[in-house]
């Protein structure tokens, strides 16, 4: 048995809760195990782990726990540098952020040592992204402005892309629309120069979403429009999913109700076929809201239990706002009235 055998194993005991990640950390450092790990093995349980990543995020993040404790074992820098970026990478993929950001910071010095320098733009503004989904915007607006500081130096047009995208972002959560307008177009401008046709969707994409924000509905529909045409070219159907999301958002808040239906029901349709259950959840939710504004409180409720059934499942922050609508409309119709509709839903079940 190798140490690739053994280490797949302890991630099987521990999916089945045979053992802890904690005794499995333990066993990594055990006698038993020490004479396997072997500079090759280990780099070996990296290309795993990225196959994993796609299949089962929660194994590839066991796998990665413990590849990142035999590195630190084995001591060497570029090793330990990789396995921990791999592990912080996994953390910030499963919203464990404060964790993603101990280990992105563990790594950092490492790639600065040795001079990787695009490894630690990209670490740099990852961990601008954490602290983007933490709500710590100005923390991101730092990180990514040094991560596009980097890209620029080393000329990675790419990478200097993305992280004008990522500002323009942090700026539109901080309400500074135009701030973030102008980062967007700058962004698109050199997607185009690139030819990357999917950074140019979705700062198009991005640029919707700040013209929404901003209350310019007409404006939003064009970039989501052009957004949605390069996903349908290129074949993205994620993509697809978010645009046409993104329009149903803007007719709910032009109260053209149908047509917010029919692009809520066309991106359910395609998470349903990419297995997106929280893009399904979220369109579910949002039809809900579409019926609550028409005073169709029966078909509204019954869209928000079933949101909130996929929330729930996900452990998805989604879940507080979906409860949020019920308990408003509760208020609004009254207790008894209600349960009234409560009851003729699970007469319907």
């Amino acid at each position: 048995m190798n140490a690739k055998e053994i280490f797949l194993d302890l991630v099987s005991k521990v999916v089945k809760g045979q053992v802890s990640l904690d005794e499995a950390i333990a066993e990594v450092h055990s006698q038993r195990i020490k004479p396997w790990l072997e500079k090759e093995a280990v780099l070996n349980l990296e290309q795993t782990i990225n196959s994993l990543a796609n299949q089962s995020p929660p194994q590839a993040y066991y796998l990665a726990t413990l590849n990142y404790e035999s590195a630190k074992i084995i001591g060497h820098s570029l090793l330990r540098a990789h396995s921990t970026f791999i592990l912080a990478s996994l953390s910030l993929r499963l919203a464990r952020y404060h964790q993603a950001i101990k280990l992105y910071e563990e790594a950092l010095p490492i790639f600065e040592g040795l001079n990787e320098r695009q490894a630690a733009g990209a670490i740099t503004g990852n961990i601008g992204h954490a602290y983007f989904s933490l709500g710590q915007y100005q923390k991101a607006i730092e990180y990514d402005e040094e991560a596009l500081k980097i890209a620029r130096e080393i000329g990675d047009r790419m990478d200097e892309g993305t992280e004008l995208g990522n500002l323009g972002i942090a700026y539109r959560s901080l309400g500074q629309y135009q701030k973030a307008i102008e980062y967007f177009e700058e962004a698109l401008k050199i997607a185009k120069e690139i030819g990357d046709r999917q950074g140019e969707g979705s700062r198009l994409g991005n640029l919707g979403n700040a013209y929404y924000s901003s209350g310019q509905y007409q404006k939003a529909i064009e970039y989501f429009e052009e957004a949605l045409k390069i996903a349908r070219e290129i074949g993205d159907r994620q993509a697809e999913e978010d645009w046409i999301d993104n329009l149903g958002n803007v007719f709910l808040s032009l109260k053209e109700y149908q047509k917010a239906i029919d692009h809520y029901e066309e991106a359910r349709k395609i998470a349903e076929g990419l297995g997106d259950e929280l893009g399904i959840g979220f369109t579910i939710g949002q039809l809900g809201r579409v019926h609550e504004e028409k005073g169709e409180y029966q078909s509204a409720i019954r869209n928000y239990l079933q949101a909130s059934s996929v929330f729930r499942k996900l452990n998805s922050p989604h879940l507080e706002n979906t409860l949020d609508y019920l308990n408003r409309l509760k208020g609004s119709l009254g207790k008894e009235r209600f349960e009234q509709y409560i009851r003729e839903i699970q007469r319907e079940m």
